[in-house]
């Protein structure tokens, strides 16, 4: 099939196996929403600035699927839509709102865990890209984005090693291990590269992982996605839309980053300061400081990690076109990454027709919600995502601020 070709169109007799998420607490232990707390924060006025930089963020507000994105996103990373006219906005920082338990924003802040603890939460991403795709976050520390462990890099190495391991493990015991989930959603090679044994399939080799910069939320958080991704979110990471150079970091660039700076040599003390007053420091003058300082070259990790990360799809992918109704395409001379211009749409057995009459972006959003693992089980009656409230909620006070 073409790079900029894709399925579209879950048949309701395609039976795709999901995952039920694990069970927190039935309700939030912040009731109301972001005003409504810091209304009742007013009289203290430390812990009032302090939720304020825990609970808010700076983003461009899709105006086609409603995607709070990074303020640096030229596209919606979601649909596919141009945002780079879109002015700045503020919005609720959900995640800092989940590791509180703050009872909603607009629409209930509820979540789709797959681990936690008092440190740490694995939750499905609520925008997923692919059938199994988490996100990782601690909860007993604000971390805007990963600039920040370059303050404590021994401590931030061991905290994403520790995230990796929690994330890894879980993806092994709910999904990997799942014999029906996986013998549908991922093809597993019948033999290693040397024909004499089974290859080893376990999350430290199929799954892929990385920071965003900035983070549409401003906490920490750990990407670990499936490489099979979903039909349309391939076609847009073939069209560059994911894991774009300068936004998206490998874990392992991250990783050396923070060992050099733990153990050859000190981040600038000059650049740390830029985080402290306005966080100001750019992410090209961290890239460049590793590149002059440590001779390591960013592209380099990010192209690795893109390469590969096609490699595996390619490999592990089985995505059948009995299970969908056709595929949707995009006119040969399309350039850029808007999604306005796909066209025609074609039907198994022949026949074809124009991408606006079939409204593939609706499929798209259908197939979302057919395939992804958000969520589940849905109601049974609305057949809708559900999800909890975080069992080990912080207090505000307790949060420790790199």
């Amino acid at each position: 099939m073409s790079a900029l070709s894709f399925l579209a169109g879950v048949r309701p007799t395609a039976a795709f196996p999901t995952v039920p998420a694990t069970a927190g607490a039935a309700s939030a232990r912040v009731p109301g929403d972001l005003a409504q707390l810091l209304a009742s924060l007013e009289g203290t006025p430390a812990l009032l600035d302090k939720a304020k930089k825990l609970l808010y963020n700076t983003i461009r507000l899709c105006g086609n699927c409603k995607k709070p994105n990074a303020f640096t996103l030229p596209v919606c990373n979601a649909c596919g839509e141009d945002i780079s006219r879109t002015p700045l906005s503020t919005s609720t920082n959900v995640f800092s709102a989940f590791a509180i338990s703050l009872e909603k924003s607009g629409f209930p802040l509820t979540i789709s865990i797959r681990y936690q603890d008092d440190k740490i939460m694995v939750i499905d991403d609520l925008l997923a890209l692919s059938p199994l795709h988490f996100n990782v976050l601690p909860t007993r520390m604000f971390i805007p984005d990963w600039r920040y462990l370059l303050k404590k890099p021994a401590e931030g190495y061991s905290l994403i090693e520790s995230m990796l391991f929690r994330c890894r493990a879980t993806a092994q015991a709910q999904f990997l291990d799942n014999q029906a989930w996986r013998s549908k959603l991922v093809r597993v090679p019948e033999a290693s590269i040397r024909g004499f044994h089974p290859p080893v399939f376990d999350a430290a080799s199929f799954m892929c992982a990385g920071f965003n910069y900035p983070p549409s939320q401003n906490q920490l958080h750990l990407q670990f996605i499936s490489p099979v991704l979903l039909p349309f979110q391939y076609y847009l990471f073939k069209k560059g839309v994911h894991f774009t150079e300068g936004r998206f970091f490998p874990v392992q660039y991250v990783l050396t980053c923070l060992q050099l700076a733990a153990h050859v040599k000190p981040f600038p003390p000059e650049l740390l300061a830029l985080l402290d007053t306005d966080a100001s420091l750019p992410i090209e003058r961290v890239i460049q400081y590793f590149t002059d300082a440590h001779h390591l070259i960013y592209k380099t990790y990010l192209d690795d990690f893109t390469m590969e990360f096609d490699r595996r799809y390619r490999l592990y992918q089985r995505w059948e076109e009995a299970d969908f109704d056709g595929v949707a395409r995009d006119t040969p001379s399309l350039s850029g990454s808007s999604t306005s211009a796909l066209e025609p749409f074609f039907f198994p057995g022949g026949g074809e027709t124009a991408a606006s009459d079939v409204n593939v972006m609706s499929m798209v959003a259908g197939d979302k919600l057919a395939l992804q693992n958000y969520g589940r089980p849905y109601h049974p009656e609305t057949r809708k995502p559900q999800g909890t409230y975080y069992s080990y909620p912080a207090a505000i006070a307790d949060i420790e601020i790199w």
